[in-house]
């Protein structure tokens, strides 16, 4: 996770690009770090954004099954409580936030969208559960926070059929505000 202070704008980054920063402890970890720095700083706003092709796919599924059985139980508590604590950070920080998305979002990492304020995302942005997919139950702000954004029928539906929404529905359900061009998600962010 990177943290910039440019002015009084501030800026959170995903830095895990070759996992498509999906989510481990590390990362979650840092990302809390930048939260708190942020709310030190106190800048005007702040904008969420990630390197490589994709915002971020969740929980690294990988990471669960890289670690031991007996473990897993506590690898899994520790991932989806700290990305828990990280949503309740955003949502209480207070400056305004922007998720500049890009590329898919997935699993819990919806919670970081969801979890700010305005969303901007370019016209390859989605957004899918997966969770039946895994094996895994909703977390992340897919039960609370989705219903909240774009209506309880709605977010059961994509959640029960593992939908993919991509970023035009995204726009038209009120997930995302600001859609715009691949190439100007940054600008528009900033703007």
């Amino acid at each position: 996770v990177h943290y910039q202070l440019e002015g009084d704008l501030a800026r959170i980054t995903l830095s895990r690009p070759k996992r498509h920063n999906a989510l481990v402890p590390e990362l979650l970890d840092g990302l809390r770090a930048a939260l708190a720095r942020c709310r030190e700083d106190r800048p005007a706003a702040l904008i969420v954004d990630a390197e490589g092709r994709s915002f971020s796919t969740g929980g690294d599924v990988a990471g669960f099954y890289d670690t031991p059985r007996a473990q897993r139980h506590d690898y899994a508590v520790r991932v989806v409580g700290t990305l828990n604590a990280v949503i309740l950070d955003l949502l209480s920080l207070p400056v305004p936030t922007v998720a500049a998305v890009h590329g898919m979002v997935t699993g819990g990492s919806l919670g970081l969208v969801l979890a700010c304020d305005i969303t901007v995302a370019g016209p390859h942005a989605s957004f899918a559960p997966w969770y039946t997919h895994v094996g895994y139950s909703p977390d992340g702000g897919w039960t609370a926070l989705l219903s909240e954004r774009i209506g309880r029928a709605r977010a059961l539906e994509i959640q029960l059929t593992n939908r993919r929404v991509d970023a035009e529905e995204a726009h038209r359900v009120g997930l995302v505000q600001y859609p715009c061009e691949h190439d100007q998600v940054a600008a528009r962010a900033r703007a």
